[in-house]
């Protein structure tokens, strides 16, 4: 018995880790920064752009198009930015896990490792 609760656990905690919320969802997917007149998300008070703008401030390598594409999803108050051009696997679900995090109400850029707002 102890063994069956011990595979369910795993099994639960693998399907878990494997699936993204329902509405994640694509904002843009064109190699170029998001245009101005793109609509934020329902909820979030900075647009796309804002928060491309953001990512580029952090660091001004992101904004270069020729070194970097980045792919922005949103969920919940969150946008998700992955670098299609770094990364391998360009789903959904990695943007979900690995991508860049920007908070949509203010633009505060969240290190997923250290749980830090910037």
């Amino acid at each position: 018995m102890r063994q069956f609760i011990s595979i369910l656990f795993l099994a639960l905690l693998l399907v878990g880790c494997a699936t993204i919320p329902n509405d994640f969802h694509q904002v843009w997917m064109e190699s170029t920064p998001p245009p101005a007149g793109l609509a934020a998300p329902v909820g979030f008070k900075i647009t796309p752009l804002e928060a491309y703008k953001k990512l580029a401030n952090w660091d001004a390598s992101y904004a270069d198009t020729h070194m970097h594409i980045w792919h922005i999803y949103a969920y919940s108050r969150f946008y998700y930015f992955l670098d299609v051009l770094w990364e391998p696997d360009s789903s959904e679900r990695f943007a979900y896990i690995r991508g860049v995090q920007i908070e949509g109400q203010q633009g505060l850029i969240v290190l997923k490792d250290a749980h830090h707002y910037y």
